[in-house]
């Protein structure tokens, strides 16, 4: 059983899929957390920055990649406990704990980067594709229990405030089970999917013989809750269904690449342009427009998804030190990201997402 290339696979997918699985998860959840949370929708570039400042963390942790999954294991149990406890400083109350349990988590995610990918090296060259099949799953996952538990869905509610006055508010529908329990789900899932070390680090022996996550509040919101939720949810079906596009329609072409990254780049900027004229970008309050930026959203994680995986395989036949090199570049460009567009969305406040079911754009 253990030298069946399959059960290999599954066990390749299992194991890189707890790279990211955390905070993939913390991310797809922060529609129900920012309803509780006195930060409120600047939690997504508080979130961004944290991801930065774990990156001092890359040249402690680089050789840890057992130890990484105890930290992860740990930081995920308390974060069902803790995550909505705050602590008030200098009059304001701040979600201190769940921010601390989240820069733990983005710890082990960021060196997962430097010590995962390398590790592979010591397999096949095949198996290579599996391992970014099984880091997209690790949004894929949490996506499904999202989606079932109904996250940040609401409707937009006539509330009257007199006899003679009334206004629209957003009103969020109740999930269908609470922000703890999925809490709870991630805790287990991480702790199933550490213990497939163990499996692969017997294989290891026998084998020897993308930052605009800051401003997709402001690009997505102005088009309706339904389409901020269908934008995060489909992106993250893009990713594994782009990585298996690697297998099956695998381009080393760097002129071909090229292309790709222009496309890439290309959605990133529109969505970059809808933050920057967020509330009002154009066809805000369509659904013509909802799809459309759903679709360039798509499309947008869905290349650059595909890119990483195919350059991650040239990586591998370039060698271990090309995958230890592309790992630590890979983490230098989400920390200039988020370096960039901290300060711009949480103290320049450059972006605005307006308030939700009133019209913001009327003359």
């Amino acid at each position: 059983m253990w030298t069946n290339p399959t059960f290999t696979h599954i066990l390749v997918a299992l194991f890189t899929m707890n790279s990211w699985l955390a905070i993939n998860s913390i991310w797809i959840e922060v529609p129900a957390v920012v309803q509780v949370m006195p930060e409120g929708w600047e939690l997504h570039s508080y979130l961004n920055f944290l991801l930065t400042v774990a990156n001092v963390a890359l040249m402690i942790m680089e050789k840890m990649i057992f130890g990484l999954n105890g930290f992860n294991v740990a930081a995920a149990s308390l974060l069902p406990v803790l995550w909505n406890y705050t602590i008030v400083i200098k009059g304001h109350s701040h979600s201190v704990p769940y921010l601390i349990i989240v820069f733990i988590l983005s710890i082990c995610c960021c060196t997962a980067n430097i010590t995962f990918m390398p590790f592979m090296h010591k397999f096949r060259g095949i198996y290579m594709r599996t391992f970014f099949v099984g880091q997209s799953l690790s949004a894929l996952v949490p996506s499904s229990v999202a989606l079932a538990q109904g996250v940040g869905m609401g409707s937009c509610m006539n509330v009257s405030l007199n006899v003679s006055e009334y206004k629209m508010e957003l009103r969020y529908q109740e999930e269908n089970f609470s922000v703890t329990v999925y809490f709870w789900v991630l805790f287990c899932m991480v702790l199933y999917l550490s213990n497939c070390i163990h499996p692969i680090a017997s294989l290891d022996t026998m084998e020897q013989g993308i930052k605009l996550k800051s401003v997709s509040t402001y690009s997505c919101l102005p088009y309706g809750l339904k389409a901020f939720s269908f934008a995060a949810i489909l992106s993250n079906v893009a990713k594994p269904i782009a990585t298996l596009f690697t297998i099956t329609f695998p381009c080393k072409s760097h002129s071909m690449l090229g292309i790709i990254i222009t496309c890439a780049l290309s959605c990133g900027g529109y969505i970059l342009v809808l933050a920057i004229l967020s509330p009002c970008p154009p066809l805000h309050d369509t659904t013509v427009g909802g799809v459309i930026m759903v679709m360039v959203w798509v499309m947008f994680l869905g290349l650059f998804t595909y890119l990483k995986a195919m350059i991650g395989c040239i990586l591998h036949d370039m060698g271990h030190s090309a995958l230890v090199w592309g790992g630590i570049v890979t983490q230098a460009g989400i920390a200039l990201g988020a370096l960039v567009m901290f300060p711009l969305v949480s103290i320049f406040h450059l972006f605005d997402e307006g308030i939700p079911c009133v019209n913001s754009c009327t003359p």
